[in-house]
């Protein structure tokens, strides 16, 4: 039979380390998803460029590599600031980086089509 104290013990340190391991791998493979997605843009835009002879704009380029440091930036920042937070403080922080990524990568697609960022 185990005690009060020895389950106490047990969900105290899951509720630490545990749960806030958790939250960066599962918002972190989220994330990583944006930078995926970000690095396809990039890549989908030199294609493009290379068949109509041309080049990225300074423009383009600010975007795109804009689009890939949004997420990272988020992650580390969340990362880094929340290291001292509570498990839910810090789901909700992650939840809101996560959210306003996806708003900003939605408005940079809204606003700039791929021939928009072409010289």
């Amino acid at each position: 039979m185990v005690g009060p104290t020895e389950a106490t013990r047990d969900r105290v340190s899951w509720s630490g380390a545990g749960w806030r391991i958790a939250l960066a791998v599962v918002f972190g493979l989220v994330l990583a998803w944006d930078v995926r997605e970000a690095v396809g843009n990039l890549l989908g835009v030199l294609n493009l460029a290379a068949g109509f002879e041309t080049a990225i704009s300074p423009t383009g380029w600010f975007v795109l590599l804009l689009a890939i440091a949004l997420p990272l930036v988020g992650f580390l920042a969340v990362l880094w600031l929340g290291r001292r937070a509570p498990a839910m403080s810090l789901f909700l922080a992650y939840l809101t980086v996560t959210v306003v990524v996806s708003a900003l990568s939605l408005d940079i697609l809204a606003i700039y089509s791929p021939l928009s960022l072409l010289v």
